[in-house]
């Protein structure tokens, strides 16, 4: 493949970007990158952030992984129902761990988690409401592949 001939402009179009952070979605997806640093399990004064949960449970690395995915694809993706899967999977992924943590340790697992697994559901719950659009940002530009497909033309 040549890439001299190849036309960057049309692979990565900066109101494609502007119109990724004007979805709400897209803001709570980058806020699992930030909240992956946050304290997720705290015992006193000793704490662990999701780094260093997910050291010990490798799968964990998926929630800011899909978070940045997301973003990055919104952009490129021409494909919605692709774009609109991998949402959601990463809304559900983080409520799933959650379930399944408060499953295996009762009452005890809910005193030990920490903020930032409090904030990676939340973020994860505003995942799934932004892509079904059922919550949405003011003035934001409906999610891509709804039901409502008329977007605003910048010339």
């Amino acid at each position: 493949m040549d890439f001299s001939k190849m036309d960057f402009k049309k692979i990565i179009d900066i109101n494609e970007i502007k119109k990724t952070l004007t979805r709400l979605e897209n803001i709570a997806a980058l806020s699992f990158v930030l909240f992956f640093f946050f304290p997720w399990a705290s015992v006193g004064p000793f704490s662990v952030n999701g780094f260093g949960a997910a050291s010990q449970q490798p799968l964990l690395f998926l929630v800011p992984l899909l978070g940045i995915i997301i973003v990055a694809m919104r952009p490129i993706c021409q494909m919605a129902v692709v774009l609109k899967s991998l949402k959601l999977a990463a809304g559900i992924l983080p409520i799933l761990g959650f379930v399944i943590a408060i499953i295996d340790g009762g009452s005890q697992a809910l005193s030990v988690l920490g903020i930032g697994v409090w904030f990676t559901v939340i973020a994860a719950v505003l995942i799934i409401l932004g892509t079904l659009d059922k919550v949405q940002l003011p003035n934001a530009l409906p999610a891509m592949g709804s039901d409502d497909t008329t977007e605003e033309k910048e010339d």
